[in-house]
């Protein structure tokens, strides 16, 4: 995987670690960025355990995710539904 896709999934991370509120105990190895299945070129998160547990903690039912990078940089945005 380019360096530039790497970078673009480690903002993912830590944009939804933000949104979550931050928060002891969210492990980075329970969210992974990986392809949505129902559209082309599309990523999603898949969350499991502490994050998982996070999540539904604040009624998140749905989480959206945004990825670029371009010249250099990566950004992500995450927002989190429900």
């Amino acid at each position: 995987m380019p360096a530039q896709s790497q970078a673009a999934r480690f903002a993912a991370k830590e944009a939804l670690y933000k949104a979550l509120s931050g928060g002891e105990g969210l492990s980075w190895q329970d969210c992974e960025v990986v392809p949505d299945e129902a559209v082309s070129a599309a990523v999603r998160f898949e969350l499991r355990g502490s994050v998982a547990r996070r999540a539904s903690e604040l009624g998140v039912t749905r989480v959206h995710l945004s990825l670029s990078h371009d010249a250099g940089v990566a950004v992500a945005m995450v927002v989190c539904e429900g």
